[in-house]
């Protein structure tokens, strides 16, 4: 009786946040996923984090669970995202969080967007914002080296320092 009875809580808390999920996504008009200088603003569903800045991402992957793909933005302090939540939406966060790494997991289902195109959007961009920390970390190898490493891991085939940042050639 007791295991019905959990049961039967587990799937009506499942229902209604799938209601709130679906009233949240067809009628809330801020229901989007922004992306600015700053960062990514993710509020596509209830679960969603807000803000996440360039330099707190470490990677942006798609995975696949029940059949459907999954753009998961890994951060280097997932539990600070998950903290600005009420106590009622970190459980679901922190399952995210064991199940793909990360707490930021948004379905294929929430945009009209391929995940592969959009993933290298987001690479590219944060690229631009934090290529430049990353030279002045190496900043003991020389720009040759550092174009070299840059090339391996974002595909970056050239960059030249100008007055206000970096140009970023990306190899095709």
């Amino acid at each position: 009786l007791g295991v019905f009875i959990g049961l039967s809580l587990w799937i009506l808390a499942f229902t209604i946040f799938a209601f709130l999920e679906y009233i949240k996504t067809m009628f809330d008009k801020s229901a989007v996923l922004s992306v600015s200088d700053n960062g990514i603003n993710d509020n596509l569903s209830i679960f969603s984090v807000g803000n996440i800045s360039w330099t707190d991402i470490t990677d942006i992957k798609i995975t696949t669970a029940l059949k459907t793909n999954f753009l998961v933005i890994v951060v280097t302090d997932p539990q600070s995202f998950i903290d600005r939540k009420s106590k009622l939406k970190q459980r679901p966060l922190k399952s995210f969080l064991k199940k793909f790494g990360s707490p930021i997991v948004i379905s294929q289902k929430r945009i009209d967007y391929d995940l592969a195109d959009l993933k290298e959007i987001l690479l590219r961009i944060q690229l631009k914002f934090i290529a430049p920390v990353i030279c002045l970390l190496l900043l003991t190898l020389s720009l040759d080296s550092c174009t070299s490493t840059m090339y391996k891991i974002y595909g970056i085939k050239n960059m030249k320092a100008v007055d206000d940042g970096m140009i970023l050639e990306y190899a095709k």
